[in-house]
């Protein structure tokens, strides 16, 4: 009876372990990088939403580019920290479609940096904050 006991208890701390684990978040998937790019939906602390677009691998690419239903990304690195941004995030209403785009070049230093705080006119959809994180 004694094998059988330890091996019981063996595989009830493992389950206990694994069911912890994932209940608190440490087992969870997590996103990966699509060409470098990955991109966050957030809210800040005045609950607006922020979209994090986090930079993998930024002191030797050159560009970045993503598209996708929800948004297209062209990032171009101009100079050490001279970045040329073209972003058009795209929001789905109930019948209509409406697009946000920002165009810019500005400078990106490693880190985070705000880079602009978007909204349609008439206030048909809430502000939307683009902070782009730039990872070595």
């Amino acid at each position: 009876m004694k094998p059988f006991a330890m091996a019981l208890a063996i595989l009830t701390l493992a389950s206990v372990l694994l069911l912890g684990g994932y209940f608190t978040g440490y087992w969870r998937w997590q996103p990966q990088p699509v060409n470098g790019l990955l991109v966050l939906h957030q809210r800040n602390t005045q609950g607006e939403p922020v979209v994090r677009i986090r930079l993998y691998d930024s002191q030797r690419r050159s560009r970045w580019y993503l598209n996708d239903e929800d948004y297209r990304l062209d990032i171009r690195r101009r100079g050490p920290t001279l970045f040329w941004l073209d972003l058009t995030l795209h929001s789905h209403g109930d019948n209509d479609q409406r697009d946000r785009h920002v165009r810019t070049a500005i400078q990106l230093p490693l880190g985070e940096q705000p880079v602009a705080s978007v909204a349609l006119p008439g206030g048909a959809l809430p502000r939307q904050h683009i902070v782009i994180e730039r990872l070595p």
